[in-house]
């Protein structure tokens, strides 16, 4: 594992809204944050700060049956588990480039705020985070993680160990039904989105050598190894 310093040249697939099936555009991660920090115009979206303030003004309100529409015709989504030609199924072309910047999703934080201020504050702490932003639920973070080395293979063990990571060193709960190399993360605007341009690249291949390692090791073995690495800080995704 090492750093990113200048290697932050890998693309997203743009989609319009969740709804859309087709690649709309491609753009580099630089002008994803852009857009999400500056409120800039993508995939049709005139304004992100206006489009992330309606939705949350119908959440708010408890109008969760328009927050659902409105989220998932209106607001423009990335893909950024791979790299997507034209199609948004996991069975249509794409690509992982040398390092891929995987989304994990956490929901229902009571105090989100408060984390991406830890984030800015103590950002050596949170150094496998290459970026956070809070979602458009308002309660939530998109965390992107660099990883090399990810292929269709070995994608869902690499994501399930590195969510297994995050719980266990952070206390975060990372919702496990974006495990899916389609995944698409839906863009809210966050002026304060949290960038770690010196965060760790996590490689594929060392977890799978990990996961394979443990393979050979008795249950009964395991699960003292699991609670041991949960005592000490550690991590360990065992299925």
């Amino acid at each position: 594992m090492n750093n990113l310093d200048s290697e932050l040249t890998e693309k997203v697939s743009v989609f319009k809204c969740c709804k859309s099936k087709t690649v709309d555009q491609t753009k580099s991660l630089d002008d994803i944050f852009n857009v999400i920090k500056t409120s800039g115009y993508i995939a049709g979206c005139r304004n992100l700060k206006e489009y992330t303030e309606i939705g949350r003004k119908l959440l708010n309100e408890g109008n969760a049956p328009a927050y659902k529409v409105f989220k998932e015709s209106r607001m423009p989504a990335i893909m950024t588990n791979a790299l997507f030609e034209k199609g948004r199924k996991s069975t249509d072309p794409h690509s992982f480039q040398e390092v891929q910047y995987v989304m994990f999703d956490i929901d229902k934080m009571e105090d989100v705020v408060l984390w991406l201020e830890d984030l800015h504050e103590n950002p050596s702490k949170y150094d496998m985070f290459y970026a956070a932003y809070i979602s458009l639920s308002g309660n939530g973070l998109h965390i992107l993680v660099a990883v090399r080395g990810l292929t269709d293979e070995n994608f869902k063990d690499c994501y399930k160990h590195i969510a297994s990571e995050i719980g266990i060193k952070y206390n975060l709960n990372v919702d496990m039904s974006c495990c899916d190399i389609a995944r698409l993360c839906i863009l809210s605007y966050d002026p304060n989105i949290f960038i770690n341009e010196q965060a760790e690249v996590l490689d594929a291949q060392e977890i799978m050598n990990t996961l394979k390692m443990f393979e050979l090791i008795p249950d009964e073995e395991k699960e003292i190894l699991t609670q041991e690495s949960k005592n000490k800080g550690l991590a360990l995704y065992i299925e």
